[in-house]
């Protein structure tokens, strides 16, 4: 059984991340096929606890690439499952969303609503807002924001964020209070405050100066922790500087000894583009 499938290496390919749901269960594609797994309610608490079983899984729907999955809020009651994939008939892209059906018992979702997307979303780019039914697509070159209508099950675009020039979105997150959307190009992350009463009315804050940003993730309140790659060649080239300084008093054998066993770590390390390095932002 194969649950995901990247290519990319400097995302963290964590495709599950967001596939499930402490009432319902784990929902996971095969390439061309979504399926669900839900939870099976333990018999006996008492000698289940910490003890986690499934049942088996259920077809959600069959596409002919997969490329995105993610449930709702786990605050939202019935939960939504948003599926980014390509139809089997014509091959165009497109997100539907499933709901569940409370009416029966046994875990099933229905197709509830489909959008045509102009592009692949990136990875993880389906944003769900922590308590509310609306959703933000991040693309490369925009982020656009969607209000759900259960009554009529249509989605309403909002709001289009767009890049600086010269710039694309990466990666994208909301704050655990549904407060702040926070988008991020790869050295820029922009924070958008969206009042409850009025989302198209925001406000933007921007944060400039950062290297390569991968992955962005909110905590509690207005926290969050981002995720940024440095390359190894230039601190590489720093600590050999630093070296250099340091060993001027020092005779001049020593010296050459220390510069040139500076300069074997360097090679060693050519072949290791970059590092991760995790910063908290308030």
């Amino acid at each position: 059984m194969e649950l995901s499938r990247c290519r990319i290496r400097r995302t963290g390919c964590n495709a599950l991340r967001s596939c499930f749901y402490c009432t319902v269960g784990l929902i996971w594609a095969d390439g061309d096929c979504v399926f669900i797994t839900p939870l099976q309610p333990p018999k006996n608490s008492s000698t289940s606890h910490h003890q986690v079983h499934f049942c088996r899984h259920q077809v959600l729907g069959l596409f002919r690439t997969v490329h995105g999955l993610c449930y709702s809020s786990p605050k939202k009651w019935p939960p939504l499952i948003s599926v980014v994939a390509e139809r089997v008939d014509d091959g165009s892209l497109e997100l539907s969303i499933w709901r569940m059906n409370t009416a029966v018992q046994c875990v099933s979702f229905s197709k509830w609503a489909l959008l045509s997307l102009p592009q692949l979303p990136v990875l993880q780019g389906c944003l769900w807002h922590p308590e509310r039914d609306v959703f933000c697509l991040v693309f490369k070159d925009s982020a656009r924001i969607y209000v759900v209508n259960e009554d009529s099950s249509e989605l309403q675009e909002v709001k289009t964020i767009t890049p600086f020039a010269g710039s694309r979105f990466v990666c994208g997150t909301w704050s655990k209070n549904g407060k702040r959307l926070i988008l991020a190009t790869e050295s820029t992350l922009m924070f958008y405050s969206i009042p409850c009463s009025d989302i198209e009315q925001t406000e933007m804050e921007v944060i400039l100066g950062l290297e390569r940003v991968c992955c962005i993730e909110g905590l509690e309140g207005d926290r969050f922790v981002c995720t940024v790659e440095l390359p190894l060649d230039s601190m590489v080239v720093r600590s050999r500087s630093e070296r250099y300084l340091m060993d001027q008093s020092r005779g001049p054998l020593e010296t050459l000894l220390n510069i040139h066993a500076a300069t074997e770590v360097g090679g060693e390390r050519e072949g290791l583009l970059n590092a991760q390095f995790t910063y908290l932002i308030a």
